[in-house]
């Protein structure tokens, strides 16, 4: 039986960097597989080149088992659709998971839902693809 998922929030360059390059370690046999750009996926995460950031806020985790990355999501809040709509809405990106998905990305949620002002408490859920834009 595998052990349990921890979500941890993604704080160091090292961390980051798993972030981003997890997707090669999921279709690295998948000879059908596109990979990204490196470079748009990082700018996608940076608030300097991300409009969202102007009006939301964002924060990205890596779910781990064993010692060893096993799913990447980013929760995303966009504050401006809070005050034209009324609504509060929590945008999903950048979901991969290895192994019990489902665990995954409850744990990640768990994990993201409990943290200050992007993980506060939110009605409805969007999931996205790639991206938080």
């Amino acid at each position: 039986m595998p052990s349990a998922v921890i979500a941890d929030p993604v704080t160091t360059s090292r961390q980051r960097r798993a972030f981003l390059r997890f997707p090669w370690r999921i279709y690295e046999d998948d000879s059908c597989w596109m990979p990204p750009i490196l470079s748009e996926r990082a700018a996608r995460l940076d608030p300097g080149q991300n409009p969202l950031f102007q009006h939301g806020e964002a924060e990205t985790f890596i779910a781990i088992r064993d010692g060893q990355v096993v799913g990447t999501i980013a929760a995303a809040l966009d504050h401006r659709v809070h005050q034209l709509r009324n609504e509060q809405v929590a945008i999903f990106g950048f979901y991969r998971g290895r192994g019990p998905d489902a665990l995954i990305y409850l744990e990640m949620y768990r994990a993201w839902s409990g943290r200050g002002a992007v993980g506060q408490a939110v009605p409805d859920i969007r999931v996205g693809g790639e991206g938080l834009n």
